[in-house]
């Protein structure tokens, strides 16, 4: 993956974990009840933006996944939750990315022996949030994904553009994954799409059997992120 960007700024948050008092003044709510530390990491990315990523960046970001999070295919533990008189712990890691400037996110991908591209263009004050648990509770735990596109347009290397666009793509995805190791998991996903338009030609077949054959080779839920925009036009 490569990113071109002309302003960058990079905010990061770790609340310093004070102890458990046990209740609060007001109604004597337990403490587990209380708002954790916050953690949080905040990216402003201004003019010039531009991502880049194909099925090489997509081999490097497995192989720092495996090395990093490796699976241990075991069950996992319940977090314990501190006692009164123990730290706070931080329970979630929360990432925003927001655009001062528009944005160009660029899907190369080779197919009968050329190369091909699909690019995702957004308007400034788009925003994607990303909720990582750092506890697990009985029933495991929930990862999060949410943001709001504004000015979608999607172009392909193909001569008929563009392929899509919509006034706002806004998405709402929760992966739900249980503490038994390969057991059944729920993911829950949701758009919604304001003011859209797709061009679908006969031309547009095989440079999508192309790109779904590309896709193939990387995980589902990066394909469910870097394909979300052109999923909501088509479907509208």
């Amino acid at each position: 993956m490569s990113f071109f960007h002309r302003t960058l700024q990079v905010r990061y948050i770790l609340s310093v974990s004070n102890t458990v008092k046990g209740f609060h003044l007001i109604g004597l709510v337990p403490l587990g009840q209380t708002p954790p530390p916050k953690y949080a990491l905040d990216v402003v990315l201004g003019s010039g933006s531009v991502i880049n990523y194909g099925c090489y960046a997509n081999r490097q970001r497995k192989e720092i996944q495996a090395f990093f999070f490796p699976v241990d295919h075991i069950e996992q533990a319940i977090s314990r939750l501190p006692q009164p008189g123990e730290k706070r712990i931080h329970s979630m890691f929360d990432i925003t990315v927001s655009l001062s400037s528009s944005m160009e996110v660029n899907l190369p991908f080779s197919y009968q022996q050329s190369l091909h591209h699909l690019s995702i263009a957004m308007a400034a004050d788009s925003s994607l949030s990303i909720h990582v648990p750092w506890v697990t509770a009985a029933s495991g735990s929930t990862s999060s994904v949410e943001g709001k596109l504004l000015d979608v347009s999607i172009k392909s290397s193909l001569s008929y553009q563009p392929l899509g666009s919509a006034a706002s793509v806004s998405f709402n995805v929760a992966l739900h994954f249980p503490r038994v190791w390969n057991a059944l998991q729920e993911w829950t996903m949701k758009f919604s799409a304001c003011k859209v338009q797709a061009n679908i030609l006969f031309a547009y077949v095989d440079f999508i059997n192309g790109k779904l054959l590309m896709v193939g080779k990387i995980r589902l839920w990066m394909f469910v992120i870097c394909m979300m925009c052109m999923a909501c036009s088509v479907v509208g």
